[in-house]
Order: C-alpha cells, then structure tokens, then sequence
C-alpha cells in the first residue's frame, strides 16, 4: 500500500482541489501542503482528523492503508445510533440513504411521514 504522504496527496488529487484550497480547508498553506504531500513533514494528529472530517476519509485508511479510502456517511455518530438503539443492517441503510437526499427530497418523506402519523392520530381519535 502507498504511503501516508501519498495517500494525503490521493485525497487532494480525488477531491479536485489544488494544494491552495485544500490548504484552506485544513487551515494550512500551500507550502505545508506540499511538505505533507512529499512525506517531508509529518501530519499533526489534528491534521490527520480535519482531513478525515473534511474529505470523509477513514482514519485508518489514511494513517495506516487499511480499510476502504472513503469513510461511510457520518460513521461515528451513525455507528453511535446503531449500537445504541440497536438498529438493524436496513435501518442503518435508511439513515445513510436519508442523510445523502436533497432538502427537496428529504421534504417530500417528511411530508409522507407526517401524513402516516396524522392519519394513525386520526384512526386512534375515532
């Protein structure tokens, strides 16, 4: 597997930035990108996160090579839910697919949910 400087430079390259505006994602120049990119200055720990965070890349991928290069939509916190309500496999699928709808889409359930419930309100009101 290709090495961590490499993988940083993958993660620009796949998110067509330039090393400017992926400096101003991170919060650095375009010089420090340029060190991080050619393995001449390692990544602060903060770095390695805001890359992750902003790119949505898996941690281990990026530090270590392992896994899959793109983490799944909010992981930790989608992660978090599962295990606290003990959602199945489809539930957990539901929430990725509802978090990567647009508004007008995310609208559009919102509006059929909400006429489910008025009419079991109703049904139960008779």
């Amino acid at each position: 597997m290709s090495k961590q400087h490499e993988r940083i430079a993958l993660v620009r390259k796949e998110s067509g930035l330039s090393k400017t505006d992926f400096g101003k994602k991170l919060g650095i120049g375009v010089s420090s990108v340029t060190r991080l990119e050619t393995g001449e200055n390692n990544p602060s720990e903060r770095t390695l996160k805001l890359i992750c965070s902003e790119f949505r890349v898996n941690f281990e991928w990026l530090t270590e090579g392992t896994g899959e290069m793109y983490s799944r939509v909010g992981n930790t916190l989608l992660e978090m839910l599962v295990d606290e309500y003990n959602l199945t496999d489809l539930d957990r699928s539901i929430m990725e697919m509802y978090l990567k709808l647009t508004d007008e889409q995310r609208g559009g359930i919102r509006a059929f949910v909400q006429g489910m419930i008025d009419a079991g309100n109703k049904k139960q009101g008779q």
